[in-house]
């Protein structure tokens, strides 16, 4: 979840998704986001491993991003998204 806390709204940020080592898009995967407080996001762009989108969020708003893939192999995977201010 990216949220803001205030007291200015955050426009224009971007993320970037770098997916775990082992993660594979194809057929299988699944993207989504939840917006609230009057926040909203751009269509991703997926470029080979990678997950982008722009981000507007209100003082008080969260978007939550969901990925669901397919992995190459069993385990534990880590995915950590990367918020980057305007």
């Amino acid at each position: 979840m990216i949220s803001n806390a205030g007291p200015s709204a955050l426009v224009g940020a971007s993320f970037a998704d770098v997916l775990p080592v082992g993660g594979q898009l194809g057929n299988a995967v699944s993207l989504g986001s939840t917006a609230s407080g009057g926040a909203s996001t751009s269509a991703f762009v997926i470029s080979g491993t990678t997950i982008q989108g722009s981000l507007t969020i209100p003082a008080g708003g969260a978007v939550t991003v969901t990925v669901q893939l397919t992995a190459l192999a069993s385990g534990s995977y880590t995915n950590t998204l990367n918020v980057s201010m305007p």
